[in-house]
């Protein structure tokens, strides 16, 4: 009997199926930025609900610790107020029923409110860790199409799905751990549960609840442990999903390059990072070497800090005229020569010196500038 590499039916389930990967649906490209960017905006991103989950119950947890008397003393200081006088309260309308109802949870409210927000803080941070800032509507939108009455394809996702195998193997991972962990720390306080029967009320509900919160503590972190790995598997799964086949890269790549929109864009892009660029570094330069309409390269040469001069900047046609015009604006001087500055332009790269062939014809051109004798004169003297 030969397994069929395809469903097709209940009855033609086979192993392979049950690790079916993007591989076998002929997805074997990664996905690129754009394809990402897309699923993003839909609300697909790749994350552990796990790990927001187990930090909101270790900050309410330290939270409780941390301010736990004060909160029991405001609940006792109500419970005071109402029940312990509560013979001696008028009967009350449905008005001042209501304003003591809103009274009870206002305090209320005050009391539970450090848990709150803390809460809220460590799910929010738990969330925006894994995923960035990201707000979207789109999940909440109706997607009908997703709705595909495919008996076959139904019971492949419930039964033959590899995320639910790993879903199954990651719960019963959990549960193992806690459990086993839960056993040893409640061994461990064995002997002080013995021991409630001859302590009074308050000790013993003292005793029991030190012994559940740090049960609940050492669980939550152990959980938040377990949820790491959880998330890289959550990335793994989320990148085999949205892999391409060869074809949909290939027409997204067209899409992309073909686009004239967008090749305008990062010209435009590339040209304003090369001005901005060619800006700081021109206005450093000494002295501009042109085509005079073709090339133009910026040249600075400091004596006393360096042996030779130093292209700054360098440019064809556009940014050659770019080159000219920032000379212009800060006094630089511009000088026409046309052989040297098609030789510099092809043979120096921007931040490079300049090589010792060109200094018989470069010492000419800094010895005529203003000042540049001086500081020659000032370094061999």
């Amino acid at each position: 009997m030969r397994f069929s590499p395809a469903f097709t039916g209940v009855g033609d389930l086979a192993l392979p199926m049950f690790f079916a990967s993007a591989e076998n649906e002929g997805r074997t490209e990664e996905p690129t930025e754009r394809k990402k960017q897309k699923e993003r905006e839909k609300g697909r991103v790749p994350k552990s609900p796990d790990i927001p989950a187990s930090l909101v119950t270790i900050g309410g947890l330290a939270t409780l610790f941390a301010i736990g008397g004060w909160m029991l003393s405001g609940i006792a200081n109500i419970a005071t107020h109402f029940l312990g006088k509560f013979s001696e309260l008028p009967t009350l309308d449905k008005s001042e029923a209501i304003a003591v109802f809103v009274f009870l949870i206002r305090e209320v409210g005050l009391i539970m409110a450090p848990i709150f927000l803390v809460s809220i803080v460590l799910a929010i941070a738990g969330n925006v860790a894994q995923i960035g800032l990201m707000f979207t509507l789109k999940p909440l939108q109706p997607d009908f199409k997703r709705i595909k009455l495919d008996f076959p394809t139904m019971m492949r996702k419930v039964f033959f799905s590899r995320q639910i195998a790993v879903n199954l193997i990651k719960t019963l991972i959990k549960v193992s751990f806690l459990a086993v962990i839960s056993y040893y720390l409640v061994k461990s306080e064995f002997d002080s549960l013995l021991s409630l029967g001859s302590i009074g009320v308050a000790d013993s509900v003292r005793l029991l609840s030190q012994i559940a919160f740090k049960l609940a503590l050492i669980l939550s972190v152990v959980m938040f442990v377990i949820a790491l790995p959880d998330y890289f598997y959550q990335k793994f799964e989320f990148i085999e999903s949205i892999k391409m086949t060869k074809e949909e890269t290939k027409q997204e790549s067209k899409e992309s390059e073909g686009d004239p929109l967008v090749k305008q864009r990062r010209r435009q892009m590339a040209f304003e990072m090369l001005r901005k660029n060619m800006f700081q570094e021109t206005k450093k330069a000494d002295v501009v070497i042109t085509n005079p309409t073709h090339y133009a390269i910026a040249l600075r040469y400091d004596p006393e800090l360096e042996d030779s001069p130093r292209v700054m900047a360098k440019g064809e046609d556009n940014l050659a005229f770019v080159i000219r015009n920032l000379a212009r604006q800060n006094d630089i001087p511009i000088i026409e020569n046309k052989p040297l500055a098609r030789e510099l332009y092809r043979t120096v790269t921007e931040g490079e010196t300049v090589p010792e062939h060109f200094y018989r014809v470069l010492i000419d051109i800094f010895l005529g500038l203003d000042g540049m004798r001086e500081r020659l004169t000032r370094r061999t003297g």
